[in-house]
């Protein structure tokens, strides 16, 4: 059976480290969402159990099936959303927005729509190689949300992009001969 051979100490301690990282980065965050919505600590024990537990036998199904290692995370972003978002909501409201929402993302995940939407226009950004790298950026920095100063994500994924795109481009400029 290749999952004995396959076992060994160094695969439990990587896969014990991989696991406990994920899962302590973000704790503190779903801590601060179910503290927002009034979670008493019995409900927040209970929803770590949950959430641990789904993450780990959706990461043990999915390894055995695909015989690769999976780990299973939470929405750190969304998490956060809802510590930031969930302010007024009851924890019974709150829950049916979170599962709402995982709903409607699976959906559109099988459904084929994201990567139609999204998976071709950013195919096209990055089929040109000289340019593939600032279209990445461009797009994760858009991607992430992020605000400074008052100014949305979407101005700092352009000048981010363009950034990367001057950088690149000033690497392979032909220096003059002498």
């Amino acid at each position: 059976m290749s999952f004995v051979r396959d076992l060994s100490l160094s695969a439990v301690v990587a896969g014990f480290v991989t696991v406990l990282v994920g899962f302590a980065s973000a704790a503190a965050i779903v801590f601060q969402a179910a503290s927002a919505v009034g979670a008493s600590a019995a409900q927040v024990g209970s929803w770590m159990l949950v959430l641990g537990l789904g993450m780990g036998l959706t990461g043990i199904v999915l390894s055995l099936r695909y015989r690769v290692p999976v780990v299973i995370a939470w929405s750190t972003p969304g998490a956060a959303l809802l510590v930031t978002s969930a302010a007024g909501l009851s924890i019974e409201e709150a829950s049916g927005a979170f599962l709402l929402s995982a709903a409607l993302i699976t959906l559109v995940g099988f459904s084929g729509w994201f990567e139609r939407a999204i998976g071709n226009g950013l195919a096209r950004a990055t089929g040109q190689e000289n340019q593939r790298e600032a279209a990445l950026v461009t797009f994760l920095v858009t991607a992430s949300g992020v605000a400074l100063a008052g100014i949305g994500s979407a101005f700092w994924g352009l000048v981010a992009g363009v950034a990367t795109l001057g950088i690149l481009r000033a690497g392979h400029r032909p220096r003059p001969s002498r």
